[in-house]
């Protein structure tokens, strides 16, 4: 039996929606429709998930929760894991690095900062802590593999946040087709030649504007 996927996308990351009415603000797909028939459009209002009629991959809604104030995002998926089609994907995973208990000097500064995964449709923004420098001499930037090419691209910054967006796929001036990634994060400063690994196998999931 099919089960539908509710996704917060903010910029703390991926967490549970609780049920509440949501004004939609995006559809990405024209032929998207309730399940009484009706066609899903921007100004609509509904109560969860459930009331959309989901039939392909990567259909989205994003919404206003007008109880939780918040902006979220209603995406249909079925996933080939090893649970098969997991409807709960959208509980924030655990980082495998959890640094509780450790002294200063043996935590891992990246630790909490990244998700295991992104829906890439709006900019995401990626708050960064205090303590890791943030400036012109020091950035973090993704690397990915596209098709036999491995591609390496800043990630931009606005103070002491992270943006990342589509931009990931302009490469030397050029606009690649958006597409699922996989990529690693690393940070890097002047004083270091060699780059330091903060994140690996982060799952990018790209969102169109329109699905065709």
């Amino acid at each position: 039996m099919k089960r539908y996927i509710l996704l917060l996308l903010l910029s703390l990351g991926i967490g549970y929606a609780q049920a509440g009415h949501f004004k939609v603000l995006f559809v990405n797909d024209a032929n998207l429709k309730y399940t009484n028939g009706k066609i899903v459009k921007v100004g609509d209002t509904f109560s969860d998930a459930n009331d959309i009629a989901w039939q392909k991959e990567k259909q989205a809604v994003k919404a206003f929760d007008t109880d939780a104030k918040k902006q979220i995002l209603f995406l249909g998926r079925e996933f080939s894991r090893k649970a098969g089609f997991d409807a709960l994907i959208n509980q924030k995973r655990l980082s495998t690095h959890d640094a509780a208990g450790l002294p200063a000097e043996q935590q891992d500064p990246f630790d909490g900062i990244f998700d295991d995964e992104y829906l890439l449709l709006d900019p995401v923004e990626i708050p960064v802590k205090e303590g890791i420098a943030l400036d012109d001499k020091s950035h973090f930037e993704v690397t990915y593999d596209y098709g036999d090419t491995r591609l390496t691209k800043p990630l931009k910054q606005k103070g002491r946040v992270l943006i990342l967006d589509k931009s990931i796929f302009e490469v030397d001036g050029k606009q690649l087709e958006p597409r699922d990634i996989i990529i690693s994060i690393d940070y890097i400063t002047a004083d270091s030649p060699i780059p330091t690994l903060a994140k690996e196998k982060v799952d990018i999931i790209y969102i169109p504007d329109v699905l065709e």
